[in-house]
């Protein structure tokens, strides 16, 4: 087989094999990249939830805050008869109205450690005189003496899932008399973190007590489909990232909550198979490329050697004008130094053989003059013995 035949099969395979192992290499290294790439969106989703989940408690605790400390409220809770009743009920209606995102609002005194409702909106007038001890906002409150967040509980005001927000009212001694409590509207808290949220991606917000706050599946069962792997990252510390078949989720840990968001494992795995369809097909085509440079950088290597071949079987046919061309030996790689090498062969070759027949001339010319000393002493012997018979004649 013809060398350059060969040459070029061994670099295409070799283009093939490389190329395939590149494609290989690069869609792991691809697959790390994009995985980095939706950590980094996951990332950046959870800050922007962080930051509203901030806002939505943050705002409802600044306004019960303002209202905490209205002179009529701080006077009704000291008031044991609660003359200011009316006035306080007008107060919280014209406070739910203007925060939309609480659904009711209440006042509850904390005498003897126990939290009693004394005032509420018009809303929450039956629940006027119950003891709400039980309450994790009741506990909570009454140990920080500080707004405080509640868990997950059911609305006696609309039986729906619910969280507190209570916040302390203080005396002009500094001591804490009793708190308000909001009861905010988790619907409008989920509406929120829908609109930040991609298609077919979930948020789910979790209490301390790992109880689902709000979620965005789009039915309860779907959310509870899940429950069991969203679970699991309560053992993973307050914030990173976990992959499961079928989300890969971020979470991060806000005011004693826990943010999730989870984008769709298939998702993921579409948009990388997109990208391996991509790459392989592009990597096997630079090879037609790569081989078209490969046969011409190998002709004219070949072209030079063919040439140095002719060369050395001239050579070999003791041809005498058989020289190398000088425009092969001008060339710095590897084939200008083997026509270097086969130049100063055919010089070392040409000097010997001229060394030689100057020998061989001389020896001839030698050869001849012995022979011719040879010749004329035969003749000398001769004409003696002529002599010397006619003298014995005589």
């Amino acid at each position: 087989m013809n060398i350059r035949i060969k040459l070029i099969l061994a670099i295409g395979i070799a283009t093939i094999v490389l190329n395939v192992f590149y494609s290989i290499v690069v869609t792991q290294q691809g697959k790390t990249l994009w995985m980095s790439h939706y950590r980094d969106m996951l990332s950046e989703r959870l800050d922007y939830t962080a930051v509203l989940v901030n806002l939505f408690f943050g705002r409802i605790e600044n306004n019960l805050v303002s209202l905490s400390k209205d002179s009529d409220i701080i006077a009704g809770l000291t008031d044991s008869n609660y003359q200011k009743k009316d006035i306080i009920t007008q107060k919280l209606d014209q406070f739910k109205n203007i925060v939309v995102t609480v659904e009711s609002v209440g006042i509850h005194t904390t005498k003897d450690g126990r939290c009693i409702v004394v005032f509420g909106d018009e809303s929450a007038q039956n629940l006027v005189g119950q003891d709400f001890s039980d309450r994790d906002y009741c506990k909570g409150i009454l140990e920080s003496k500080k707004p405080y967040i509640s868990t997950v509980f059911t609305s006696k005001v609309t039986g729906n899932p619910a969280v507190g927000l209570a916040v302390p009212v203080q005396n002009d001694k500094g001591e804490m008399v009793g708190y308000i409590v909001g009861i905010v509207k988790l619907q409008d808290l989920r509406g929120y973190l829908w609109d930040l949220q991609n298609d077919e991606s979930i948020s789910v917000l979790f209490d301390r007590n790992n109880l689902p706050i709000v979620h965005t599946f789009d039915k309860e069962e779907d959310y509870q489909k899940y429950q069991e792997e969203l679970l699991q990252l309560h053992e993973k510390g307050n914030e990173g990232f976990f992959e499961t078949p079928t989300y890969l989720y971020g979470y991060k840990t806000v005011q004693n909550m826990v943010i999730v968001i989870g984008e769709p494992s298939k998702n993921i795995r579409a948009f990388l198979l997109q990208i391996n369809q991509l790459i392989i097909p592009l990597n096997l085509a630079s090879a037609g490329p790569l081989l078209l440079v490969a046969f011409i950088i190998i002709g004219t290597v070949t072209q030079r050697l063919e040439r140095l071949t002719a060369i050395a079987k001239n050579i070999s046919q003791d041809q005498k004008d058989a020289a190398v061309d000088p425009s092969l030996q001008k060339s710095s790689d590897e084939v200008g130094v083997l026509s270097r090498t086969v130049a100063g062969m055919v010089e070392s070759i040409r000097q010997s053989q001229e060394n030689l027949e100057k020998k061989v001339e001389e020896r001839t010319h030698d050869l001849e003059k012995l022979n011719s000393y040879m010749t004329d002493r035969e003749l000398k012997m001769i004409e003696m013995k002529k002599e010397i018979e006619q003298l014995k004649q005589s």
